[in-house]
């Protein structure tokens, strides 16, 4: 009998083998899967799990302020962060068809480019980073993986700072605030959100972006899907059930949720086009998955309760 870490509720699980494929480690972790709020976690967290966040692991890989910095991108850029925001840049939604992927978390009237935007896990920062060149003004972050404080210095005597720092230690309060597949990392997920909860006020958005339990992956894949191929720092695979179970608990309520889709759900881990599904129009897959929120992956956002 095992006991959820999300919902608290005593269930019986099969145990389920994940290997570690990112590093091509080959190491072995059990995985259990609740009934209740459809969440799949690690049955034991190891203790050396700060050994599999090498520097090589892709958010901790040193970048340069002028990484992808030129003038006419920036500019770009900020028409379509402006699209983003409030529906109403011509410029910036013909950049959304050019690049489609770019900000599409942020929805109408969510923040603005003086908003305070708080990125927790950012690693080297290269979400805030974007948001910074684009012209948001009073961005940062926090990750205790990295070695040290990180300060970006940006024209117009600008600076980006990203602390060293666990989210138990954050303060003050901010406009939004993002975890970029960060949420499935994260071994004490009651902790967490208890602590982004009271840096939130009214009217506060967090924004999560992470690995999402995929009735078609997991029914194809199981535990071979790709959601579980960062074993063991996927410590969890949420459903959106789950997620607002959790959040509920520490005061937030789930108020969209918007799937994206990545064509890696194709696939298995080894990248070979599953059996069962080779012959499938895969452009309506795509489409059916969704209309039915089932793409894997999604942005979940929250609001302050009342």
């Amino acid at each position: 009998m095992f006991t959820c870490k999300v919902c608290n509720r005593q269930f019986e699980s099969e145990i389920y083998k994940a290997t570690e494929v990112r590093f091509g480690l080959g190491h072995k972790f059990d995985y259990i899967h609740c009934p209740h709020c459809n969440c799949v976690q690690i049955k034991d967290i190891p203790e050396n799990l700060s050994d599999y966040y090498s520097s090589d692991y892709y958010s901790l890989q040193e970048r340069a302020e002028s990484d992808n910095n030129g003038f006419i991108r920036r500019t770009m850029r900020k028409y379509l962060l402006r699209y983003r925001m409030d529906g109403r840049n011509v410029v910036g939604k013909l950049m959304t068809k050019l690049d489609k992927g770019a900000f599409e978390w942020i929805v109408p009237n969510m923040m603005s480019f003086s908003s305070s935007v708080l990125d927790v896990g950012c690693g080297t920062g290269r979400t805030i980073l974007k948001l910074a060149q684009s012209g948001v003004t009073n961005v940062s972050g926090i990750d205790p993986y990295i070695s040290k404080d990180i300060t970006y210095n940006l024209p117009h005597n600008r600076q980006v700072v990203i602390r060293k720092k666990a989210i138990e230690e954050l303060t003050g309060q901010y406009d939004v605030i993002t975890l970029n597949h960060v949420m499935e990392h994260l071994s004490e997920p009651h902790r967490a959100l208890e602590a982004i909860s009271k840096v939130m006020h009214k009217d506060s958005t967090l924004v999560m972006a992470l690995p999402i339990m995929s009735n078609f992956a997991w029914s194809h894949y199981g535990i071979e899907a790709h959601q579980f191929t960062d074993a063991p720092r996927h410590l969890f695979i949420y459903s959106i059930d789950s997620l607002t179970q959790l959040a509920s608990q520490h005061g937030l309520q789930l108020v969209r949720q918007q799937p994206y889709f990545y064509p890696k759900i194709l696939f298995d881990v080894y990248g070979n086009m599953s059996e069962n599904i080779k012959n499938i129009d895969k452009e309506l897959l795509i489409k059916q998955l969704l209309e039915t929120n089932d793409t894997g992956h999604a942005y979940v956002y929250f609001k302050t309760k009342g």
